[in-house]
């Protein structure tokens, strides 16, 4: 009937947001060095390459090619690809676990401008260049310190919050009242008043949204 008045409840509710624990368990400079130390593998750059591939439907293709380029440059074999119509793709920074098995120990043992033999693999004939070696290398723990800031960071406030919500869900098992959880735990009791069950689905407020809801689907307490 759109001459009757929308169901409204005043609603109470506590909530936990773990930004307001960041400061409690942000780690110290020793808990970061320590981890750092400890886990170096974690922070190791792999040695990555630049490459061409070249790719043919058969290995005769892949042979005259082979052949015909043999004395060429880098640039020259590029420029004899484009005048041929010879696929190629151009790949950057790529480490070994980034590539076909079939392709990776060719690639990762040629040397820089050198030119492979024919590799087949199940998609085409390829031959291999090499443009540019990147070595593998350690990055520093200034180079690591917020990575690690925020990995410790997580795992700490995670630990935290389910912790957390397990002994409010405890508390309210054994029956305490709102103002005695937020109390016993030093949260604080919000309210929205005169909420109605068709709140605007367009307002940003997601949790206020997510509250009105549960609270029309739960018994008045």
């Amino acid at each position: 009937n759109s001459y009757m008045d929308p169901e409204k409840r005043d609603i109470s509710y506590i909530l936990i947001d773990k930004n307001d624990y960041i400061d409690q368990f942000t780690p110290s400079n020793s808990q970061i060095v320590s981890y750092y130390n400890n886990n170096k593998n974690l922070f190791l750059t792999p040695e990555k390459r630049d490459f061409l591939q070249f790719n043919f439907k058969s290995l005769e293709e892949a042979s005259e090619f082979k052949n015909k380029t043999i004395s060429m440059n880098s640039e020259n074999i590029i420029k004899f690809a484009g005048e041929n119509n010879i696929t190629f793709n151009k790949f950057t920074g790529v480490d070994r676990d980034e590539v076909l098995d079939e392709l990776s120990d060719v690639i990762f043992n040629l040397k820089e401008n050198k030119t492979s033999s024919v590799v087949e693999t199940t998609l085409a004939k390829h031959i291999i260049i090499v443009s540019k070696i990147y070595s593998e290398s350690q990055k520093s723990i200034e180079e690591s310190r917020n990575e690690i800031l925020d990995t410790l960071l997580e795992v700490e406030l995670n630990n935290f919050i389910l912790d957390f919500k397990n002994n409010i869900s405890q508390e309210i098992l054994d029956g305490l009242s709102l103002n005695a959880i937020a109390s016993n735990n030093s949260l604080i009791i919000k309210n929205i008043n005169k909420a109605e069950r068709f709140f605007d689905e367009n307002q940003d407020d997601i949790i206020k949204n997510e509250v009105v809801a549960k609270a029309f689907s739960s018994n008045e307490d």
